[in-house]
């Protein structure tokens, strides 16, 4: 005996890009390049680079905080369907998500972006310090 069940849900990409929608946040895909610096005390550290595609900008804002590509399951290890709805409901537009992102999402004690590039627009979504920057302007002061 076969069971079937129809499908009446929605996959998790689609409850991600839903609750964009419902905002009139673009998601139309673009392909991205974030660049970030492995945190190495008081040195600069090795580099590396990521790149994705995405939908939209507001969506590539996370891997400033996820350091990976924001697939909708690197998402899902982070935060559950409510928890995202919740950071829209608070950040309803790409500019409020852009300026979330560089205030808090630009590093932690492990990496510091160095930057995020819409590399289909050409855009620079972020544009960071790196370690040896900072070091050099402490060594001016």
């Amino acid at each position: 005996m076969k069971l079937y069940i129809k499908a009446t849900t929605q996959t998790d990409a689609q409850k991600f890009l839903q609750v964009l929608k419902d905002y009139g946040i673009d998601t139309t895909k673009f392909q991205y390049e974030l660049r970030a610096e492995k945190y190495s005390r008081n040195e600069k550290g090795p580099t590396y680079t990521r790149r994705f595609i995405c939908p939209g900008d507001y969506i590539a804002f996370f891997s400033m905080y996820l350091h990976r590509g924001p697939t909708p399951q690197n998402l899902l290890d982070e935060m559950d369907i409510e928890e995202f709805q919740e950071l829209v409901d608070t950040y309803p537009s790409i500019g409020q998500m852009a300026k979330e992102a560089k205030e808090c999402w630009w590093g932690d004690r492990d990496d510091y972006i160095v930057y995020l590039k819409n590399l289909t627009t050409g855009k620079t979504l972020y544009n960071g310090e790196t370690k040896a920057m900072r070091a050099k302007q402490r060594d001016n002061m």
